[in-house]
């Protein structure tokens, strides 16, 4: 630990990359493996051999560990959206795994069996915030095609490094795992192409097993034209909408209503399977019930028609995510 008051740290001019001129943060996050929260517990069961090792020795593993240290500390805390999202899980994977034909366990493709929840087990074996690194690449997966989110990953993650290097200069209180994940090479692009690989697959099979509620889910956001935000850089945009998703998600689990129109927390509840009920605003209000139970009664989303028009909105709008093929 005294070598940590040693650390002198600096952005490279030419790379804006953070140097670290002691050599002492050479954390091993593949070393850090904690016990998932038991809403999760039982999706351990539920992965093949393979993916289980991987997500939690593994790149995969890696990566999660990773990505949650970096982002430790920026998130709003959200319990209750953390369990009613391991429950959902546990459900999409229960009913994925019956659908699996027996035969199947004997033949050369049973190391790739189940249903891919890597990314799922990676992040609850990791920390709170890896889960919420999680859900921000189930958004990112559905609003964007693989090799743009794959850019986008790249981009934030540089982003961040270069934010915790100027606090580290302005001497600011940075926490340990914080400062090693941000000091060491940044992850590669083929691990966060993993990383978001993995996602996608989830989304699959979480599509095709609440396919019902899915369906009248994203048959509503095809009618509305709700911008995200209205950031148009990409690491404000991506960081802003992730942080409001998770703060109106987690008041709406616990049965508290929210209005507005809130494009980050549609685009949330499509990519983590989660179905408060909706009411449309105006002179014919419409309401569209999911009778969600992850959903506490009175977790009712309202959202009004007066949203601007499309050519109007800045940043990314719903609609978006029509036109993204998983």
């Amino acid at each position: 630990m005294a070598a940590i008051g040693k650390v002198q740290a600096a952005l490279a001019a030419a790379t804006n990359e953070i140097t670290l001129t002691a050599a002492n943060l050479n954390f091993d996050f593949t070393l850090i493996k904690c016990e998932a929260p038991k809403e999760f517990g039982q999706l351990g069961t539920a992965l093949s051999k393979r993916r289980k090792e991987n997500a939690e020795y593994g790149s995969t593993h890696l990566t999660a560990r990773k990505l949650g240290a970096l982002f430790e500390g920026m998130l709003p805390s959200t319990p209750c959206l953390l369990q009613a999202y391991g429950n959902r899980v546990l459900e999409i994977a229960k009913s994925s795994e019956e659908s699996n034909p027996p035969e199947f366990e004997n033949s050369m493709f049973a190391a790739h069996k189940g249903v891919d929840g890597t990314s799922i087990w990676a992040a609850a074996t990791s920390s709170p915030t890896a889960l919420h690194v999680q859900l921000l690449a189930c958004m990112l997966a559905r609003v964007w095609p693989a090799n743009e989110a794959v850019s986008v990953w790249v981009e934030i993650v540089e982003e961040r490094r270069k934010e915790i290097g100027d606090k580290f200069n302005a001497d600011e209180a940075i926490h340990y795992s914080t400062l090693a994940a941000a000091a060491q090479a940044s992850t590669p692009r083929a691990s966060l192409a993993e990383w978001d690989a993995s996602v996608r697959a989830w989304l699959r099979t979480a599509d095709r097993v609440k396919v019902k509620q899915q369906d009248q889910l994203m048959l509503l956001i095809a009618n509305l034209s709700v911008p995200i935000n209205d950031h148009m850089a990409v690491y404000h945009s991506v960081i802003s909408g992730w942080s409001s998703a998770l703060e109106v998600t987690e008041r709406l689990i616990k049965g508290m209503p929210q209005a507005g129109n809130s494009g980050p927390c549609l685009l949330a509840l499509s990519a983590w399977h989660l179905y408060p009920d909706i009411m449309i605003a105006g002179a014919l209000p419409r309401v569209h019930n999911f009778h969600d139970p992850e959903v506490q009664p009175g977790g009712t989303l309202t959202l009004g028609l007066s949203s601007r028009a499309k050519d109007e909105a800045q940043g990314i709008t719903e609609s978006t995510i029509q036109k993204t093929h998983l």
